[in-house]
């Protein structure tokens, strides 16, 4: 099979992988059909792709017995709702590069923390480790590093979910010492908290400067206005372009994922993953022929 399509989860407890990875799947070719009206289920998509997902949630959480939010169609039929740009938007844009630095001084003052923890915790906690515990770090990156190695003769597109999004850049970033030419040939950021001050910082620590990876062809960033761990919706902003003069590119999509109770997470990565803006980038990696 030519194109592999590479899944890499965000923070928090996870279900068991047999079942996440089914809902990764699920969500993708719910978006498939309903957006692009290709016709494929979970026992057919292996005529089109390969899928794995990279699972490292149990190297920081014990699995959950049962997913308090699994996946779920989205409500209805026919084509999900797309974004619709406006003005607003880069109003909203300058206001919250104010705004993240606040929630950035919130991380080093602790009565700051404590005060705004409900939600810091939750965008932060994992982050916060993952950063500061370099044998996690590097047994997390081993894991994506290992797939693509062993992948190399596919055509590949990475879905980076959350913090996702960010083991997949330090991974490009770091083969870029073996490799001087792509070897993804896209990487897709959904949610992605990497424009959070005390994330860039880091990166730039670890892979100095903060630019788009030579190692990958295209990325392209994703966000729901609404997602507070993502709330730097403009990466474009805090990463250069690489040595090619590629940059990445920030585009805005709706999450509608709704979990049982019909309480909306604007977060969930299938929501992201079936977004027509999503779809429409993974029906073009797939008609792409691989480039030798």
């Amino acid at each position: 099979m030519p194109h592999l399509i590479i899944g890499i989860h965000g923070f928090a407890r996870k279900p068991p992988l047999e079942k996440l990875a089914r809902g990764w799947l699920e969500a993708v070719l719910e978006g498939l059909r309903r957006n692009c009206e290709l016709n494929a289920d979970s026992e057919s998509c292996g005529d089109l792709f390969d899928f794995k997902l990279v699972y490292w949630a149990d190297e920081v959480h014990q699995p959950l017995d049962e997913d308090p939010e699994p996946y779920l169609p989205a409500a209805g039929t026919g084509p999900l709702p797309k974004y619709e740009d406006d003005w607003v938007d880069e109003l909203v844009a300058d206001v919250i590069d104010v705004g993240e630095s606040v929630m950035d001084l919130a991380m080093q003052l602790p009565k700051l923390h404590r005060k705004t923890g409900w939600l810091l915790e939750r965008i932060c906690r994992d982050c916060e480790r993952y950063n500061q515990d370099a044998r996690l770090r590097n047994a997390i990156r081993a894991q994506l590093e290992s797939v693509l190695l062993s992948s190399m003769d596919q055509s590949i597109l990475i879905l980076g979910h959350s913090m996702g999004s960010v083991i997949a850049y330090e991974v490009l970033r770091s083969l870029e010492k073996r490799y001087q030419r792509p070897i993804v040939d896209h990487l897709i950021g959904l949610g992605s908290p990497m424009g959070f001050p005390f994330l860039t910082r880091e990166l730039e620590l670890r892979h100095s400067p903060n630019r788009m990876p030579n190692t990958v062809n295209h990325w392209t960033n994703f966000t729901d206005r609404r997602d507070l761990a993502a709330i730097d919706v403009h990466l474009r902003d805090d990463f250069g372009p690489n040595d090619n003069g590629d940059q990445v590119v920030d585009d805005l999509v709706v999450n509608t994922y709704l979990c049982p109770r019909r309480r909306s997470n604007t977060h969930k990565a299938y929501g992201y993953l079936r977004a027509p803006e999503v779809s429409e980038l993974i029906l073009e990696f797939l008609k792409t022929p691989r480039s030798k």
